[in-house]
């Protein structure tokens, strides 16, 4: 069993890469891959703390890309790190997360609550802030009581302080994922805002015509109904399949488990470890970031 869709601390998780590992160790994975969120400087942690272990990791990482206002995410299995317009486009995305926290602080003290970045920074560390560090900082002052309804009433999109922010174009992240030699992946289908399958298949039309080499099939919020409709788009536009449960660690998301997911609704197949990385060196020509 293995989980191709985790979050550390370097995005907006709870544990280090080498607690990550301890704990797919633990629960026996054979395979997993660190997907944070619009950075890849996880990427050594966990290389090094997979070392001495016979668990297979693969870099990885997770962009936001533009549809229709909203965000779709996509995820980026083994990416050249180092590549530097990749380096490039993260540290603009880096740049518009700022950019936009100090406009939800801005909202929040209108709404006459008191907080400040300073006090959203200390839950961040040395990590970047991103909007579960402010949840965290409004739990902590008693605004609300949990993460969950800090982004139900504020900080979701729609909710009385959400801000947008910078995203790449479709094509744009597409390309860039490819050029640095990575394996663009549709993260979460169910959760795009789309209202048909016959809509979905349009826009997977889309993104394969652009590059697109995969599409997460397995997932913690996926029905059985829905990966077999994801599986049968794989089929008809050769994509090769992942999933993974999204874990983002129990203190910001304690209802998914690495692995398992809700539960134990999420069982992904070792081989599809193998596939992405088979992908990448067929498609790609590049050798993959696996320990």
């Amino acid at each position: 069993m293995i989980d191709l869709h985790l979050h550390s601390k370097y995005s907006d998780g709870s544990d280090t890469p080498a607690e990550l590992i301890e704990q797919a160790k633990r629960i026996g994975l054979t395979a997993i891959a660190l997907t944070d969120h619009d950075t890849v400087n996880g990427f050594s942690s966990l290389l090094e703390a997979a070392q001495d272990s016979k668990l297979r990791v693969l870099g990885g990482v997770e962009l936001s890309l533009e549809y229709r206002e909203h965000s779709l995410h996509m995820l980026a299995y083994l990416p050249d790190p180092d590549y530097a317009p990749l380096k490039e486009a993260l540290a603009n995305i880096v740049d518009g997360r700022h950019w936009r926290n100090d406009r939800i602080i801005e909202k929040l003290q209108a709404a006459g609550i008191d907080i400040t970045i300073d006090e959203v920074k200390k839950h961040a560390g040395d990590n970047v802030v991103a909007r579960p560090h402010i949840a965290k900082a409004m739990v902590e002052k008693g605004v609300v009581q949990s993460n969950q309804q800090a982004f139900d009433e504020y900080l979701a999109s729609g909710a009385k302080a959400y801000v947008d922010r910078f995203r790449l174009s479709l094509k744009d992240g597409i390309e860039l994922i490819r050029a640095a030699g990575g394996v663009p992946v549709l993260a979460h289908p169910c959760l795009i805002h789309i209202e048909s399958f016959d809509e979905l298949r349009q826009l997977v039309h889309q993104l394969a015509d652009y590059g697109l080499l995969g599409i997460e099939v397995k997932y913690s919020f996926h029905s059985v109904a829905q990966e077999d409709q994801y599986s049968q788009l794989a089929r008809e536009f050769g994509l090769v399949r992942t999933g993974g449960s999204d874990y983002h660690g129990h203190s910001v998301k304690p209802h998914i488990q690495m692995g398992s997911g809700r539960g134990d609704n999420l069982r992904v197949p070792d081989e599809w470890t193998d596939f992405v990385i088979e992908k990448a060196q067929s498609d790609l020509s590049k050798n993959s970031n696996i320990q």
